[in-house]
Formats: structure tokens, sequence, C-alpha cells
């Protein structure tokens, strides 16, 4: 079973968990890494040199407008904008514009990898992930961390298959693209980030296949660090800086579960922790 990593969107909060992502995923995974990532800060090339090992690609990319890169007939007009249908919100248009880079750049090593792992990289990881020989004995598919507090869908995908990995990460551009789509987005009423990756899978008859147990959470290097959705704030049960505080409680619920003794199983199409 062969791993790639793909390090997408911003640099954030990497010199906080630039260790940790190589513990638990880099090496844990033994994959390469390839990054494609859009120019935010001033020091990304700076950042960029934490990546000290297994790095195969690196491409970084100023933001395009998303009416240029979409089209004037596009559907990114369509339906509402507001905090309930924030599927088109500026931050949220360049994570569909990157995954559809990712496609571009991506399309010729698809035969040489079995998966690809995709994370932010502005997360704080508490725990093991699923080992690697888990994968040869689970569904090959989209699997995705949907925390229950959010258990309207996932805002992103973790582990793809490369059979489905191009699909999967130019079904967001192509779904904005399609004119026919915009019934759907009209009379779907309030559509979230998270809807709107999972219809834009389902578009193209890919479902994703959950991972209910949180062992990570979005985290900061300060409480004014800069931040596109969330607040930044310390969680109050666990003294740690986090984006989202139900967020952060499952990861360390997640957390009690394995120093128990819990490891990762797959159950009625599920990834969870299970004694």
């Amino acid at each position: 079973m062969k791993f790639a990593s793909i390090v997408t969107f911003e640099l954030r909060a990497l010199k906080k968990t630039i260790d940790k992502l190589y513990h638990y995923i880099f090496d844990y995974y033994d994959t390469d890494i390839f990054i494609i990532c859009q120019k935010k800060f001033e020091n990304d090339d700076e950042l960029l040199k934490l990546f000290n090992r297994r790095v195969k690609l690196i491409h970084i990319y100023e933001k395009p407008n998303p009416n240029e890169y979409f089209g004037e007939n596009s559907n990114i007009n369509v339906g509402y904008y507001n905090e309930a249908s924030n599927w088109k919100f500026p931050g949220c248009l360049q994570m569909y514009i990157n995954y559809n880079e990712v496609a571009k750049l991506m399309r010729e090593y698809c035969k040489d990898y079995d998966y690809f792992i995709n994370f932010r990289v502005d997360i704080d990881i508490l725990f093991n992930f699923p080992p690697p020989d888990f994968f040869n004995n689970i569904p090959k598919g989209v699997y995705s961390h949907i925390p229950y507090y959010a258990c309207y869908g996932s805002g992103l995908i973790n582990f793809i298959h490369t059979s489905i990995f191009i699909e999967c990460f130019t079904s967001f551009f192509d779904f904005i693209v399609n004119n026919e789509n915009k019934y759907l987005l009209e009379q779907n009423g309030m559509i979230n980030q998270e809807i709107f990756l999972t219809m834009s899978l389902e578009n193209k008859k890919i479902k994703i296949i959950p991972i209910k147990t949180m062992n990570f959470y979005y985290t900061a290097e300060n409480i004014n660090d800069y931040t596109t959705w969330g607040t930044i704030h310390i969680n109050p049960n666990h003294n740690v800086l986090c984006k989202y505080t139900e967020q952060c409680n499952e990861a360390f619920d997640g957390l009690s579960l394995w120093n128990q003794g819990y490891r990762w199983a797959f159950i009625d199409n599920t990834v969870k922790l299970n004694i």
C-alpha cells in the first residue's frame, strides 16, 4: 500500500504543527509529499522549508478571482448568501479552486499511489490515525472525518483512493460550472460548505465513508492568528488553542478512548474507535 500526502489551502499554524504532521501522517504512512497551496503569508517561503524531507513537488500560486476562474456563467451567484449558506464565501470558493488545481497537477501521479491523504496543516493531532495496512481491509473509497457536532456533513475529504481521486478533486469545480445544477442550488435553500461538498461528490456518484472518531482539532499559533471562519480561543475544558470547541472536545474524548485501549475498526460502513 503506497500513500501520498497532499498539502493544500494555506500554510496556517505550520510552525506549531509540523512535527506532528510528520510523526502522525508523513512518516507514519511513509508518504511522498505534494505541496499545492495558495500564497497567503509574507513568510510562505520560510514556512515551506519546514517540510525538510519527503517532498516530491511544490507549487504555490496566487489566489485567482473566483468569477474569472469559474467563468461569468457559473453558479457562484445562484442561491442564498449568508452565514447559514456559506458554500460560496470567498474562502470556500478558494478551497474549491485549490482542489481543482491539485487535480490538474496530480493526474499524472495517480498510477504511483494507492491512497492520497489530505488534511489541513493547522491541526493538532492527539493520537494515531488508522494504521497503513488498515486500508487493505476496507472498501476502496473516500474517507472523511465527520465530527458529531457537524453531523450534517464533512468539510474535507481525508483519505481518497487513487481510482476516484481526480473525480473527487474536480467535482466541486465541475458542479459550479455546470448550469444544470442551478436548480439544485436554488431549491435546496441554505447550503453550507459541508453540504456543498457532499452534493458535489454525490453528483458524481461518490459517497463519503465517515470516520466518526476525531483525533485532531483545528488550532493556531496564537490567539490573534489569521482565520477566515470561526474564532480562535482557549478551550475551557482542555486549556488549548482551538477554533471549534465541540471539535476539540471530541478529539480529547477520542484520546481518552485511545488511552483506554480502543483502536480503529470498520463497523457498519464507518471507521471509528472500538474496544
